[in-house]
């Protein structure tokens, strides 16, 4: 089983009343998505139509921090976000039970990824452990934090890595710039900065590698 934190929540809405009446009449409602493909099933349904099928009248709202989504949510200013990783969701059901609804279900698989750890181009950094005493970037937020350290744990004290909180629009110039050693990033991003020739991979699919636990015997 992976770890709660790698599964991500696809379509998690919180206003059930706003889809029972969008049977019978367009309803215009403001959705959540992060730019990078694990929101392909929201990108696709834009792009074929299917919310118009529903009488929905979807405006995308892009917000980067999971955390800040899922409370969007929440306060009910977005009707449902593309991806939530389940870590969120488990914390706001432990407080506020019945609150969220979850559509579909995206997990990380060894044959399927959308995950790197990369280092700046012609970095002498060429392991995990190479990063201890390093800064790290990722997305904001608490569940991408989180996701580093579980990284960072298979190898070394987490404490002894300082983890930075960067934007999307940020995370190329800080590695180029020396301002983080490393990025967990995904695969817009992580393409761009290939094709570019702005930094190399450290790991590919570091989630799946070193956040998920050692099988049982006999599994």
């Amino acid at each position: 089983m992976l770890r709660a934190s790698l599964v991500k929540i696809i379509f998690a809405f919180l206003a059930f009343s706003i889809l029972g009446s969008c049977k019978h009449e367009s309803t215009k409602v403001s959705f959540g998505y992060q730019p990078f493909g694990s929101n392909l099933a929201f990108f696709v349904a834009m792009e074929k139509g299917y919310f118009k099928e529903q009488g929905l009248d979807v405006t995308g709202e892009k917000i980067i921090s999971a955390n800040d989504a899922a409370n969007a949510v929440v306060n009910g200013s977005i009707v449902g976000n593309a991806t939530v990783p389940l870590n969120v969701v488990l914390n706001i059901e432990e407080t506020q039970p019945g609150l969220m609804k979850i559509f579909m279900v995206k997990a990380e698989s060894k044959e399927v990824w959308s995950d790197y750890l990369l280092v700046k181009k012609g970095s002498r950094l060429s392991s995990v452990p190479d990063l201890k005493s390093k800064k790290v970037g990722g997305y904001p937020g608490s569940a991408q934090q989180t996701l580093i350290k579980l990284i960072l744990a298979k190898f070394m004290d987490p404490k002894d890595v300082v983890t930075v909180e960067l934007p999307p629009n940020t995370q190329l110039q800080a590695l180029d710039s020396g301002q983080v050693d490393a990025l967990l990033t995904y695969d817009e991003i992580a393409v761009t900065a290939l094709q570019n020739d702005v930094a190399q991979v450290l790991v590919e699919n570091p989630l799946c590698k070193y956040c998920n636990p050692p099988p049982k015997a006999g599994h």
